[in-house]
């Protein structure tokens, strides 16, 4: 009974890290991506 619950947590601890990765690469890009947006504008107008 304990194993099985313990093996539950981990996997869901396991995939809700990997969502976490996967959030935190998106949005270190996505802001990437809109300051270039930003210094490109200002360096046009």
């Amino acid at each position: 009974m304990v194993p099985v619950f313990v093996n539950m947590i981990y996997s869901i601890f396991v995939f809700i890290k990997d969502d976490l990765y996967d959030y935190i690469l998106l949005s270190q890009v996505i802001m990437r991506r809109k300051r270039e947006q930003r210094e490109n504008q200002s360096r046009t107008g």
